[in-house]
């Protein structure tokens, strides 16, 4: 099983905003309730991702900000019948010549129905390494699983990017 974490966010003393993750369920670790209970007294807010940031968060993997290549495997909608899993997308990307660039603006604009910040049908992303040796499902709820290491080198810069312009 992956290792699961909760995603918070928290502005600093400049209106600057911090993200942060703490693991809970396994096995000597906390709830997940608890670990809500410690960051809300903490001041720090849980974050949720609407539609509208899961779909950026899709086109960020084609961004040069993004570190580490981080590519996308899976996207799981509210209604399953639509899933684009990672055959769908495999043809896709038969279909684009092999270009992952190609491939994620069409896939783009397949989700185009979707996007709003006030909805959250995208239910949770898939998003690996390059090489595929580190893997996370990101989830509309804040939470991932699967490797710290894409919280560092993607997460953690993407949602600096989306909210540097917030305020």
């Amino acid at each position: 099983m992956k290792n699961q974490y909760k995603i918070f966010k928290s502005t600093d003393s400049d209106s600057n905003y911090n993200f942060v993750f703490e693991q809970y369920g396994g096995e000597g670790t906390k709830s997940y309730r608890d670990v809500v209970k410690k960051h809300k007294k903490q001041g720090q807010s849980q974050l949720l991702l609407n539609s509208k940031l899961m779909i950026e968060m899709i086109g960020w993997t084609l961004s040069q900000s993004n570190t580490e290549k981080i590519i996308l495997k899976n996207v799981n909608l509210d209604n399953d019948q639509e899933d684009v899993n990672d055959e769908e997308f495999s043809d896709l990307l038969n279909q684009s010549n092999g270009n992952y660039d190609i491939a994620i603006s069409k896939l783009m604009k397949l989700l185009d129905w979707c996007v709003d910040s006030g909805s959250i049908d995208i239910k949770s992303i898939m998003v690996s390494s390059f090489k595929q040796d580190k893997i996370a499902d990101i989830f509309f709820n804040g939470t991932f699983s699967g490797d710290i290491e894409i919280f560092e080198s993607f997460i953690n810069p993407f949602l600096m990017d989306q909210y540097q312009n917030v305020n």
